[in-house]
């Protein structure tokens, strides 16, 4: 049988092919992480807002899912939820004797419901689009009969939970469209802000690893088709190939994360004359305004803040006790952080590290 011959020119078409795939591999991989990690920021930015504070724009919001509005029926529990997703799913053994586990069906429904809070409630209008928001909640039935699996994750009256929206004063209601301009992601969350937040930092971290190894690889990959296969050349391309990437693509993305939190706070700003009478929209305001003058960490955050921000950012005139209720809700305000620092720089590390030793193996 003829053996392969990566030098000849069906084996380097097909090089070139795979070098390039990694390279706009690494290229999604870093702008969808670049993103996920603008919108954990986002988060830690943007305090919960009582319900009776909502004026115009995007909101952190929880409270108590009500019936108010009615319910659907689970398929397999049978329980009244205002949300729920469903799988059924089936073992069987594959060709090699192992168990494995497919899925027969799945599929998820809701509608629209009502989140009450100490100060008042608001319509959640979720039935209309229900993949226009990621749904984090926790698995409520499971039941395995024979070899079937029958699994429901559903939202019910009574449980507490945190929604990312965007509130239309006209229509009183929560709604999943325009936060693409803020960074913010549409949300129902079960979770509490911190553990949403850290997620998206993981998945972030994630993601700008394997961005970073396809990118070695594709370097990797490239050089030989240029008749380059000195180890400290791919050492070089590759340092200034990941610093360049991560300079041009991330300093874009920090400018587009601050203006974009500085347009959320004047949409704000300028309800106040509107609501000018109500302590609670004043002190929800004034503690947006202090999160994100505490968010900036480093020397380019700072210089973004100076540079985008700073002036945008009007002080909402307060009384003592408006100050207070700021303070607190700033105060309240979680860090979003994760348990998985030394995962990610591992991956990081083997991503960098696989490339490297095939080159230099290749090299010797």
């Amino acid at each position: 049988m003829r053996r392969f011959n990566i030098a000849s020119i069906p084996g380097r078409i097909i090089t070139a092919i795979l070098a390039i795939g990694c390279l706009a591999g690494s290229y999604y991989a870093m702008t969808t992480g670049l993103s996920q990690l603008t919108e954990a920021r986002q988060l830690e930015r943007l305090p919960e807002t009582p319900v009776g504070a909502l004026t115009t724009g995007p909101y952190v919001i929880a409270g108590e899912v009500t019936d108010q509005l009615g319910t659907l029926e689970t398929p397999y529990s049978k329980t009244g939820a205002v949300y729920y997703r469903y799988k059924l799913e089936e073992e069987y053994r594959d060709s090699d004797g192992d168990l494995r586990i497919r899925t027969l069906d799945s599929g998820s429904r809701g509608r629209d419901f009502l989140l009450r809070d100490q100060t008042g409630s608001v319509t959640v209008a979720a039935g209309g689009n229900l993949q226009s928001a990621e749904w984090a909640l926790d698995r409520t039935y499971r039941q395995q009969s024979g070899r079937r699996i029958y699994s429901e994750w559903a939202l019910v009256p009574g449980h507490t939970a945190r929604v990312i929206g965007q509130y239309d004063s006209n229509t009183s209601s929560i709604s999943f469209a325009g936060l693409d301009d803020f960074s913010l992601p549409a949300m129902v969350s079960r979770n509490t802000l911190a553990a949403d937040s850290g997620d998206r930092f993981f998945e972030a971290a994630i993601r700008i690893s394997i961005a970073t190894g396809l990118l070695a690889l594709g370097v990797a990959l490239l050089l030989p088709l240029v008749k380059i296969h000195r180890f400290w050349v791919y050492v070089l391309v590759m340092t200034f190939a990941v610093s360049g990437t991560l300079s041009v693509l991330g300093i874009n993305k920090l400018r587009q994360e601050w203006s974009a939190i500085a347009d959320l706070y004047e949409t704000r700003y300028q309800q106040l004359d509107a609501a000018s009478s109500e302590p609670l929209v004043l002190a929800d305001v004034a503690a947006l305004q202090q999160l994100i003058r505490q968010s900036t960490s480093g020397w380019l955050d700072r210089w973004m803040f100076r540079s985008v921000v700073q002036n945008r950012l009007p002080v909402p005139e307060l009384d003592e006790r408006t100050a207070s209720m700021a303070q607190s809700i700033v105060a309240s305000q979680p860090e979003g952080r994760y348990q998985h620092a030394w995962t990610s720089r591992g991956l990081a590390a083997a991503c960098i590290f696989r490339p490297i030793m095939n080159t230099h193996s290749g090299r010797t």
